[in-house]
């Protein structure tokens, strides 16, 4: 049984300059745990920093822009900017900026427009299916004029929504049409003009897409159909000539790099919250694990950046941490362990049990060759791609073996002799033993406990 791995007080002071490559080596070992002591004749880094506030700044900047813009991809960075300090990128990455929003202000603007207008074209191309084909759609256009009496509603939106609008309103004369295979339904009808307000407020409650019909559609549903399918596509053509021009300004101005760049300065900046700055010098307090203090030391000397760094001890003002330390084919499980807190110095690790009985009690529980064997192929298959995904191959080999046991493949009993038993014919035993098991787990964590 492991206990969780000791940490101790370390101190770290390197050139303001070389923060950014310092702290990404150090991220990458997951070795060091920042934390801020208050006994330091350095100042707080929010206190002498200002690259925090350039860097929400510009963040706060391209917020409205946000659903235009591209993912932050680090490969679009060079390795200078990588190794320089904010401070010293931040005025082209403003320049960048600025840039893009001049080129790209406009279109965004025309592509709103677009977007909204297409959207409203889809829902009138389906409402247009739904309202009765004798309508004649000329009186529900122009929504606009000021000199109407009664005026012409037509809406859209789920069948609870329409149900639940038209049970709860008094406004007579409206109509809800509906199709079988659809889950959206229309409302058409008239109201009065002076209730039109209030008619719209209980809509937009509802959930309702009050919906215009545009002056050019003519005729009876079918034929407007044809003109709205044929404007739509038109539509969705110039938005995509407007997407186009903003991923060429995404790529002019190297919106990715520059992305990227702000995020990892507010990622620094979170972090430095916990250090303290000298005009010269950062300095970082934190907890690394006794026994491997050399690899932080070996990913320090790589960066090829001025740094002191020396065991101390413990601030009086702080606790210790402490680091689940478990061979690899462990560590997958630990996930279970660290769901509830991580487990002090003075307590047991039960990260070593918990591997061994999770897949056993799946094995036993999902005891099939077949099914187990495609588990296994999944878990290789996703491991790399998805972090919990490994747990799935000691599951699989796991309900391989209790396959075998009971004689089972694709839940087919027969084809395999049965190693030991077939559930079905022996159930007693089989609810037996997780009884047992079930003790034997209680009697162990009882005993860590003591």
């Amino acid at each position: 049984m492991l206990r969780p791995e000791p940490m101790v007080w370390v101190d770290l002071v390197v050139r303001t300059s070389s923060v950014n490559t310092i702290l990404e080596a150090v991220a990458r070992t997951g070795l060091f745990e920042a934390e801020r002591s208050g006994q330091s004749e350095f100042d707080r880094w929010d206190e002498t920093c200002d690259s925090a506030s350039k860097a929400l700044e510009l963040r706060a900047r391209l917020r409205p822009f946000t659903p235009f813009l591209p993912p932050a991809d680090v490969n679009a960075t060079t390795r200078q900017e990588r190794q320089s300090s904010f401070d010293n990128l931040s005025d082209d990455i403003h320049e960048r900026i600025e840039s893009w929003i001049r080129h790209t202000r406009d279109d965004i603007h025309h592509l709103s427009e677009l977007q909204a207008e297409h959207d409203q074209l889809g829902d009138l191309e389906l409402a247009l299916e739904m309202v009765p084909e004798q309508m004649l759609l000329e009186y529900w256009q122009n929504q606009k004029s000021l000199d109407r009496i009664a005026w012409p509603v037509v809406a859209i939106g789920t069948r609870e929504d329409v149900q639940n609008f038209l049970a709860s309103t008094a406004t007579p004369y409206l109509h809800a049409h509906v199709a079988e295979e659809r889950t959206d339904a229309v409302i058409t009808g008239v109201v009065a003009a002076s209730d039109m307000a209030t008619l719209r407020s209980q809509m937009s409650q509802h959930r309702l897409r009050e919906l215009a019909v545009p002056e050019w559609v003519s005729g009876v549903p079918r034929q407007a159909m044809g003109q709205v399918q044929e404007h739509r596509g038109r539509t969705g053509d110039r938005i995509n000539q407007y997407l186009a021009r903003i991923g060429s300004q995404n790529k002019s101005c190297r919106m990715d790099a520059m992305l990227w760049l702000i995020e990892r300065q507010n990622w620094i900046d979170d972090k430095m919250e916990k250090v303290h700055q000298g005009k010269n010098f950062v300095h970082l307090g934190g907890w690394v694990p006794r026994e491997r203090y050399g690899q932080l030391t070996e990913a320090l000397d790589a960066t090829d950046c001025p740094y002191l760094v020396r065991l101390d001890k413990r601030p009086a003002d702080l606790t210790p941490p402490s680091m689940l330390n478990n061979p690899g084919w462990v560590k997958q499980f630990e996930l279970f362990v660290t769901g509830f807190g991580t487990p002090g110095t003075d307590e047991v690790d039960p990260s070593l049990v918990i591997a061994l009985m999770t897949p056993l009690m799946f094995g036993y529980m999902f005891g099939d060759v077949g099914q187990g064997f495609l588990l296994l192929l999944a878990g290789l298959w996703l491991r790399r791609r998805i972090s919990w995904a490994g747990l799935l191959v000691p599951a699989g080999i796991s309900s391989m073996l209790f396959g075998l046991l009971y004689g089972s493949i694709f839940s087919v009993e027969g084809i395999l002799p049965a190693l030991w038993l077939h559930p079905m014919e022996y159930p007693l035993v089989i609810l037996a033993l997780p009884l047992l098991l079930g003790l034997v787990v209680m009697l162990l964590s009882l005993a860590f406990g003591f």
